[in-house]
C-alpha cells in the first residue's frame, strides 16, 4: 500500500488486466529486429556476461570491438510496453496533479503485473531527459516511489518535446500522457508524432471544477501559475457563466483536436475514483484469479 494506491485499489487492481486497444507491433510473431532467434522474441540490448550465463547468447561480434562479453537480451514480441507522460507543472498544483499520480500508478501497476515495462516521463524532466524505467512485478515498488516522490512545479516545456517527444525510437508502446493540458497548442504536435510512430496515445486531461469554481460577489486575484501574470477580477454571476461556458467549450475542442492527432481523449476528475476512471478509459478488463 502506498499513499497513491489504497488497500482497496490493490484488490481492484489484482482483479484487472490492462488490454490496450490496438495491436502495437507492426512485425509479423517471430520477425526481430536483428536477426531471428526465435519465435515472437525481439532484440533489446545488451548486459555483461556473468558465470553461469548461457553462452550462446554471448554477442562476440560486440564483445570484439568493447573488450568484453556481452549477453544479447530479448524480450517477449507481445511484451507489453506502456510509456507514462506525467505533467508536474505549476497549473497541475493540487488535486488535478494526485489524481494524475494516482492513475498512472494504477496504469503502471497493471502493466508490470504482467511482466510488461514502464517507463516514466515528467514534464518538466526530473533528473535527465530520459524516462526512468521499470521492468516487471518487483519493480511496482520503485515506480510507486518514484510517482510520490516526485517535486511539483516550473512550466510543462512541451514545445521542447515536439521534435523528440518520450517513446521515441521505442517499438510501438501504449503511451498515456497525464496533464490538463493548460497549453494545448504545444501538446497536439507531440501526440501526433507519437501516433505517427505507431504509438496507441491515451490523452488523460485531469479536470477540476475548482478551478472555475469561484467566490460569487467577491474580487479575487487570478494568477496564470505557470507564467505568474496576475490580474484583479469582480466575481459576478455573468464572469461564472462566461468561465463555465468557456471551460466546457475548451474541453470539447481539445478531444477534437486530440482525436485529430490520433489520439484518444477522456476527463479525468480531480478526486473521481480509480475504478470509475479506469471504466472510462476502456483499457482494463475484469479477470477471474484462482
Amino acid at each position: 500500500m502506498s499513499r497513491l494506491l489504497s488497500a482497496d485499489d490493490l484488490a481492484l487492481l489484482g482483479r484487472m488486466v490492462l488490454r490496450p486497444r490496438r495491436r502495437l507491433l507492426g512485425a509479423a510473431a517471430g520477425e526481430l529486429r536483428s536477426g531471428r532467434v526465435g519465435h515472437g522474441l525481439l532484440f533489446a540490448g545488451h548486459r555483461p556476461y556473468v558465470a553461469g550465463d548461457d553462452p550462446r547468447y554471448v554477442d562476440w561480434h560486440a564483445a570484439a570491438r568493447l573488450g568484453e562479453p556481452l549477453l544479447k537480451l530479448f524480450e517477449r514480441e507481445d511484451d507489453l510496453e506502456l510509456v507514462l507522460l506525467v505533467d508536474r507543472s505549476a497549473s497541475m498544483d493540487g488535486r488535478k496533479a494526485q489524481q494524475a499520480r494516482r492513475v498512472a500508478a494504477a496504469l503502471g501497476w497493471l502493466a508490470l503485473a504482467e511482466q510488461g515495462r514502464v517507463r516514466l516521463a515528467w514534464l518538466p524532466p526530473v533528473g535527465g531527459p530520459r524516462p526512468s524505467l521499470h521492468a516487471g512485478r518487483a519493480a511496482r515498488a520503485s515506480l510507486l516511489e518514484a510517482l510520490e516522490q516526485a517535486p511539483g512545479g516550473g512550466a510543462a516545456g512541451w514545445a521542447a518535446l515536439q521534435r523528440q517527444p518520450p517513446g521515441s525510437g521505442l517499438r510501438r508502446s501504449l503511451v498515456a500522457v497525464l496533464s490538463d493540458f493548460h497549453d494545448g497548442a504545444a501538446v497536439l504536435p507531440v501526440l501526433a508524432r507519437l501516433r505517427a510512430a505507431g504509438h496507441e496515445v491515451l490523452a488523460l486531461q485531469m479536470v477540476d471544477r475548482a478551478d472555475v469554481d469561484l467566490p460569487l460577489g467577491r474580487s479575487v486575484e487570478a494568477v496564470d501559475a505557470e507564467t505568474g501574470e496576475r490580474v484583479e477580477i469582480d466575481v459576478t454571476p455573468g464572469l461564472l457563466q462566461a468561465l463555465a461556458e468557456g471551460w466546457q467549450r475548451r474541453q470539447r475542442a481539445l478531444a477534437r483536436a486530440c482525436r485529430h492527432a490520433g489520439a484518444a481523449h477522456a476527463l479525468v476528475p480531480a478526486g473521481a475514483r480509480l475504478g470509475a476512471v479506469l471504466a472510462t478509459l476502456g483499457l482494463c478488463r475484469p479477470v477471474a484469479r484462482a
